[in-house]
């Protein structure tokens, strides 16, 4: 379906859909945490598209990333996220919650709404505004 102001599509796509799944599968349960190997995955995404990446470690296995695109002059913008999840307690899923599981166009997963959804939508934004040939004004930021 598409938005009729817009033109965009109100599904999400295959690039999207594979970071959401590749996200979900990384089991960043806090405690205690494992964001690294998230952060890391998602510096190798958004690398190549011309983000300078950084990887914080704040404790052992728990990094933050900060991926910046600069443009011009402008003003910064950022998009925070988290990586880490609330534990999931297995028997209460009706799958493997660090699988995505589509039910009728529906995602679930452990993290699929909060955060990493939110977090896979920002980079398929930042994927979308860099196909359309502009450059942001200042800096995005994705943290």
């Amino acid at each position: 379906m598409k938005n009729e102001q817009t033109g965009a599509s109100d599904r999400i796509d295959g690039f999207q859909t594979d970071i959401l799944k590749n996200l979900v599968s990384l089991n960043t349960c806090y405690p205690p945490g494992n964001e690294e190997k998230a952060a890391r995955y998602l510096a190798g995404v958004l690398e190549p598209m011309g983000f300078t990446v950084e990887l914080q470690e704040v404790q052992p296995g728990r990094s933050n990333l900060v991926a910046r695109l600069r443009g011009g002059e402008g003003p910064e913008i950022a998009f925070n996220g988290h990586l880490d999840v609330v534990a999931a307690d297995a028997s209460q899923w009706k799958s493997d919650p660090f699988a995505v599981r589509d039910e009728d166009g529906v995602l679930y997963g452990r993290g699929v709404c909060d955060m990493k959804g939110a977090i896979s939508s920002m980079i398929a934004a930042a994927r979308d505004f860099l196909a359309s040939g502009r450059k942001p004004m200042g800096t995005l930021t994705l943290l």
